[in-house]
Formats: structure tokens, C-alpha cells, sequence
């Protein structure tokens, strides 16, 4: 199945957050590097599409939350994001639990419908 890309014309997309906690003995920053990179691989091969960021717990946000970053991932539209869906219910689900597993534990996501009210200018050529 192919997954279909669409843009993002109206100013909307759709984004899922999980708190993500790295284990004890799952090699930290640098593991879950390593494993986004060879996911990221996997992804192009296979057909699966999306945005991914991590956000740690920082300004405006309680120091002593009970999480080490949020996963953020994103689709251009609920088609897409239903489609990558369908890729991991095919199977492609045991490639992201063989990468990540041993390396940290993320709670149910979050799904959220995303309008873009304003945008940065952009900056002139000076």
C-alpha cells in the first residue's frame, strides 16, 4: 500500500504526543539516535511518512516532570495519518518495537488536529 502525500493547503495537519521515559540500562540520547536513524531508513524504504521532534521538558513547563521528553509525530492529514496506521498494522509496528523497546517507554499518544493561525514573516534579503 502506498501512502499517500498531500499538502498541507489549508494550514492544517495532525500531531501525536507521548511521554517518553529512557530506561535505565537503554543507552539514552545517543541509542535512541541511533535507532531514529535506522527507523528513518526503514521508513523511506517502506512507504511511511511523517514529521518527528522531540521536546524535552523546559521553559514554562514543571522541572520535575515525570517524563525525560514528548515524542511528537505528525502527518499532513488524517488520509495520511490513517494510512501510516495501516503500514504498522500490516507489520511495520515490530520494526519500530525491535528499534525502541530496550531503549525507552512512551504512554498512550495524544492525537491532535492542528490549524495554523499565524506565521512568521519571512525575512527580506538585505
Amino acid at each position: 500500500m502506498k501512502v499517500p502525500v498531500e499538502g498541507d493547503e489549508d494550514g492544517s495537519f495532525v500531531l501525536m504526543f507521548s511521554d517518553c521515559t529512557f530506561k535505565e540500562d537503554g543507552g539514552g540520547m545517543d541509542a535512541y539516535r541511533a535507532a531514529y536513524d535506522e527507523w528513518n531508513a526503514y521508513a523511506d524504504e517502506h512507504g511511511i511518512v511523517g514529521g518527528a521532534w522531540m521536546m524535552f521538558p523546559i521553559y514554562g513547563e514543571n522541572q520535575d516532570a515525570d517524563y525525560d521528553f514528548k515524542a511528537v509525530a505528525s502527518a499532513p492529514d488524517y488520509t495520511t495519518w490513517g494510512a501510516v496506521w495501516n503500514l504498522y498494522a500490516e507489520g511495520h509496528y515490530q520494526k519500530e518495537a525491535e528499534l525502541f523497546n530496550g531503549i525507552v517507554d512512551c504512554d498512550s499518544g495524544r492525537v491532535y488536529s492542528v490549524n495554523v493561525e499565524r506565521e512568521m514573516a519571512e525575512e527580506e534579503e538585505g
